[in-house]
């Protein structure tokens, strides 16, 4: 059974990866199946498999700065499985190609 702090490093893992780009760091730390469920914030809720869910970060990413900010984790552990409820900051800028004339 995991500990509480190797549940966090795997969360900070994923998003450190995001703000990385680092793509295969973020499909190590997700499970087969990914469940996002953003009811709460757009009323959707999916499920994706996580090669999926990488491309469509990806895509959706490319041209994006990120920050991913995380607190007030709250971890669950059993003999099976964690579950962790937390809260979460995403700052995000476009990146803009910049021209300087010299």
């Amino acid at each position: 059974m995991m500990d509480d702090s190797a549940i966090k490093n795997v969360i900070y893992c994923f998003a450190n990866s995001f703000d990385e780009k680092n793509w295969q760091r973020l499909q190590a730390t997700l499970a087969d199946i990914v469940e996002c469920d953003y009811r709460d914030l757009r009323g959707t809720y999916h499920k994706y498999t996580k090669e999926q869910f990488v491309e469509l970060r990806i895509q959706t990413l490319q041209k994006w700065k990120t920050q991913h900010l995380f607190s007030n984790l709250e971890i669950a552990l059993t003999a099976e499985q964690a579950h962790c409820r937390l809260s979460a900051l995403i700052l995000s800028w476009q990146m803009a190609k910049v021209q300087l004339e010299l």
